[in-house]
């Protein structure tokens, strides 16, 4: 049987603007797994990064429950809300959000220290070794503007992963990337997946959804079904997409 460690009850979530309200999500019933790697789908404006927002604490909702584990967090203090992201979520987004006067190294560390769970000495040797796995060692003093859009994503998905979060969140991790360094992306993604990272992961992209074991469709705000898919192998690729494609097409994307 599954761990959950990432649920919802009857999540909502509206914004009133110019007077009117705008419902966009909708009674959000949701079990995330430990282990899984999970996408979510939609068209565009059916609420998915609203929903990943939500859920990892980064918005708070209008109504229902969202709980990490066995925790409420919804209700949760923003100081606690901060906490909770340092120690137990990592966040990757389509724009990386490096920090431009530091170093790809020091951008890499900073949440550790600014967790302080471990040691200095510790923090660097993990950053190190998050570095020589995502091909980017070399690239320790140089500043952000002085690499590639992939190199960055590297260095945003490392800095993400320093603090060992529970689950690795994903906004259109490849969607400011071409073709070949969003491929790269992924894979990076799939490995950490396939060494026991649970990640969940927004996109439009059906050639990043292939990747996950579990797809999820989001219309007009609400849950209209799921795909179970096996782990993901390369030489299945093909299959995965025309499989996915036909899938989507029933939803209506």
């Amino acid at each position: 049987m599954k761990e959950t460690i990432l649920q919802t009850k009857a999540l909502c979530k509206s914004y009133t603007t110019d007077g009117e309200q705008n419902h966009v999500l909708k009674n959000i019933n949701l079990e995330i797994y430990k282990s899984d790697f999970t996408v979510i789908m939609g068209s565009s404006g059916s609420g998915k990064s609203t929903l990943l927002y939500n859920l990892s604490g980064m918005d708070t909702p209008t109504s229902g429950e969202v709980y990490c584990g066995t925790r409420r967090i919804d209700n949760l203090k923003e100081n606690q809300l901060a906490k909770l992201r340092r120690t137990e979520i990592g966040f990757v987004f389509q724009q990386m959000h490096l920090v431009s006067n530091l170093s790809i190294f020091e951008n890499i560390t900073m949440p550790g220290y600014l967790m302080n769970k471990f040691p200095a000495r510790e923090i660097e040797r993990k950053a190190l070794a998050l570095m020589e796995s995502m091909g980017i060692k070399e690239l320790k003093y140089r500043l952000p503007s002085q690499v590639s859009g992939g190199q960055q994503q590297r260095a945003a998905v490392a800095r993400a992963m320093i603090n060992e979060p529970v689950l690795l969140f994903a906004d259109e991790p490849t969607g400011a990337l071409n073709s070949k360094m969003g491929r790269e992306i992924l894979k990076l993604l799939t490995d950490l997946n396939r060494n026991g990272q649970s990640i969940l992961m927004v996109t439009h992209d059906i050639k990043a959804a292939v990747r996950a074991d579990r797809i999820i469709y989001l219309h007009d705000g609400q849950l209209t079904g799921e795909i179970q898919l096996e782990k993901y192998m390369p030489d299945t690729e093909n299959d995965r997409e025309r499989q996915v494609l036909a899938w989507l097409t029933s939803k209506g994307w």
